[in-house]
């Protein structure tokens, strides 16, 4: 009331009635993004796709930008958030094409997976094939073509893979 200095007895015009109305729209499209929002983080694009299914695209426009005027959606920070949290069962090229389907840019992506060292991926790969049983006591023929193929799945190139099978094949 205060916001649109209603009081008793007022008339509304037209315009009045269109101003609260935009705002009263607004306000349920930013209900409704805090509701999804609730469940984990979303990229920009994720979040204005969901709202658009309900809301118009101008009332849509503007509760993203007031979402990211409370810093509630961030790209850089949710690639970043999302390459740590997926970063020890992905592989770099993995956690990039998910991104890139969530509709972040590709300088944010490739920002986030550079942090993501050669080293480390190598030993994400290496835990992930430990963790499975079937991989075990594989000679190196059949280790190429399991393993080979299970690590290739999950983005892993052929280095990693070839780094991966020369140290489960050596024990």
């Amino acid at each position: 009331m205060v916001d649109y200095d209603l009081y008793k007895g007022k008339e509304l015009t037209p315009k009045d009635e269109e101003k609260i109305k935009g705002a009263e729209s607004i306000s349920k499209c930013l209900d409704k993004a805090y509701r999804y929002l609730s469940y984990r983080p979303r990229s920009e694009k994720e979040m204005r796709d969901k709202l658009l299914e309900k809301f118009e695209p101008e009332t849509v426009g503007k509760a993203i930008e007031r979402l990211k005027e409370y810093k509630f959606i961030d790209d850089a920070d949710f690639a970043r958030m999302w390459v740590s949290q997926r970063g020890s069962s992905r592989s770099a090229k993995a956690l990039s094409y998910e991104l890139q389907r969530k509709g972040v840019a590709k300088e944010v992506i490739e920002a986030a997976v550079a942090e993501i060292d050669k080293e480390a991926e190598f030993k994400n790969a290496l835990a992930l094939i430990e963790s499975k049983s079937k991989y075990q006591g594989l000679d190196k023929n059949e280790a190429y073509q399991k393993v080979g193929g299970f690590l290739a799945r999950r983005g892993y190139n052929y280095d990693i893979i070839k780094l991966v099978i020369a140290e489960i094949t050596r024990n």
